[in-house]
């Protein structure tokens, strides 16, 4: 890696790590107001969606899918995509967001089992042990954090192997087809659009009046614009770095990213935290 494209990667790196601070911060502050995960997962995918489709194509970027293999491995990561999305946004619900990203720090486990049994890729001693002290940090953070609870627990822990999924199955996409990073997203947030509309229609019948509150009553749509431009300019910027790492590393400097976000959110938010838990975030993450 030359000079100029590591510098462009470390200038991709900061801005993801910054969208993410914003993205974790305004998805907290809009789920305590409407506690509505599928609809606010609806809502990022459409921001992502329109956004994307109206800054490629005015770039004169916008690609479409021409093999049959680009449309299966958009349709799985779409679905990987959404279920991910939809796990985290029902952990941040249930848990502080510095609990569910330390939780979701566990991810470069799930990324070198996956990597090993889909890639064939080996790791080295060193890397093994690094993924041993990860676990052995969030352990030790959940034994320890005031606002432990199963379910954002769980729905954190669960939503790393989804994403692990979709980071190979991207990788792949990447390598094995035409399409780049900006596009492949968008036909991603198109997917998890189309695949949430039925359980959002569900969500709406089994709960009409928070609905109402959040359509009518308090919509609250600038709070919801920030949220989901965010999130589409974190996983966009995540794409673009996936292109220039490996899936492995591209997780691990995901960890790290979760540090800020831990401690952004703790300083924002005034959670609570022993030095013990500050300590496991740490371990976990870093």
């Amino acid at each position: 890696m030359g000079i100029y494209q590591s510098i462009y990667v470390a200038l991709l790196i900061v801005a993801w790590y910054v969208f993410s601070i914003f993205a974790g911060i305004y998805n907290k502050d809009y789920l305590n107001i409407h506690p509505l995960p599928l609809w606010f997962t609806c809502a990022q995918a459409l921001v992502g969606s329109v956004f994307g489709f109206v800054a490629l194509k005015s770039l004169g970027l916008y690609q479409v899918p021409s093999k049959s293999v680009e449309w299966k491995l958009l349709g799985v990561s779409s679905i990987v995509h959404c279920i991910g999305t939809i796990l985290t946004n029902i952990s941040t619900l249930q848990a502080q967001v510095s609990f569910t990203h330390t939780v979701k720090s566990a991810d470069p486990l799930f990324t070198v089992i996956l990597s090993f049994y889909y890639l064939g890729q080996k790791f080295s001693k060193t890397t093994i042990a690094s993924i041993v002290v990860i676990v052995l940090g969030i352990a030790l953070a959940c034994t320890t954090e005031f606002s432990f609870t199963w379910g954002g627990f769980l729905t954190a822990m669960a939503s790393n192997a989804v994403f692990s999924t979709r980071t190979i199955f991207s990788k792949k996409l990447l390598v094995e087809t035409k399409m780049d990073n900006q596009n492949v997203f968008l036909y991603i947030s198109f997917g998890t659009l189309l695949f949430l509309l039925p359980f959002l229609l569900l969500e709406i019948f089994l709960y009409p009046d928070e609905h109402y509150r959040a359509f009518i009553e308090d919509p609250q749509f600038w709070l919801l614009f920030k949220a989901g431009m965010s999130h589409y300019l974190y996983n966009v910027t995540s794409y673009l770095l996936l292109k220039h790492l490996t899936s492995v590393t591209h997780s691990v400097t995901q960890g790290f990213k979760r540090l800020f976000i831990i401690y952004c959110s703790i300083l924002y938010f005034r959670n609570p935290v022993s030095w013990l838990n500050a300590l496991a975030s740490a371990i976990a993450v870093g």
